[in-house]
């Protein structure tokens, strides 16, 4: 596979009489026949209050209504509980998990990101198309579909369930690489 760089064509530079309207022939147009602009705002202000009240309607129903039902859900046995509960093992095992996974995935998206965008911009080469593409394609797919292939895969029942990734940290890491950690997801 041989890469070529690609080329870059200037921009041509037109004479003066060429980029000017009325050497070229063109007449101006008075100011009572031109078209007048509209205002995307001018809708009535019901139209606008209705609008804005369904959008915050709907980010009060999917985002804080969910967000005030885990606090709610966390403190329901009062704050000793909750504070055991977060210095328990497991609870703190997860926090671990999840920075251990985010730096991996942070270091894998920075090199594999600055490297794919260099390759794009820079060559014209056969399979630009598909990389673009495999680089596009987890915002498009949703990463529960994505996270439920990866199980289905690499979990304990799944075709690739070997006993080495069962106790590895690199399953949770390639899912949340293909789902929905970065633009190289």
């Amino acid at each position: 596979m041989t890469f070529q760089p690609a080329t870059i064509q200037p921009a041509t530079i037109q004479p003066a009489a060429l980029q000017d309207p009325i050497a070229l022939g063109a007449r101006p147009v008075p100011a009572s026949n031109a078209r007048r602009t509209v205002d995307v705002r001018a809708d009535p202000a019901p139209v606008r209050w209705a609008v804005i009240g369904v959008a915050a309607g709907f980010l009060a129903l999917f985002i804080v209504v969910p967000l005030v039902n885990v606090f709610v859900q966390a403190f329901s046995k009062g704050l000793d509980a909750y504070l055991a509960a977060i210095g328990h093992a497991d609870a703190i095992a997860a926090v671990w998990l999840t920075l251990a996974v985010a730096a991996i995935s942070l270091a894998l998206n920075l090199v594999f990101g600055i490297v794919a965008a260099w390759t794009i911009t820079k060559y014209e080469f056969r399979g630009k198309s598909l990389l673009i593409t495999a680089i596009d394609l987890p915002f498009s797919v949703s990463p529960v579909i994505s996270g439920l292939v990866f199980v289905l895969l690499l979990g304990a029942q799944g075709y690739f369930g070997i006993e080495p990734l069962k106790e590895s940290i690199w399953p949770v890491v390639i899912e949340c690489k293909c789902s929905d950690m970065g633009p190289l997801g």
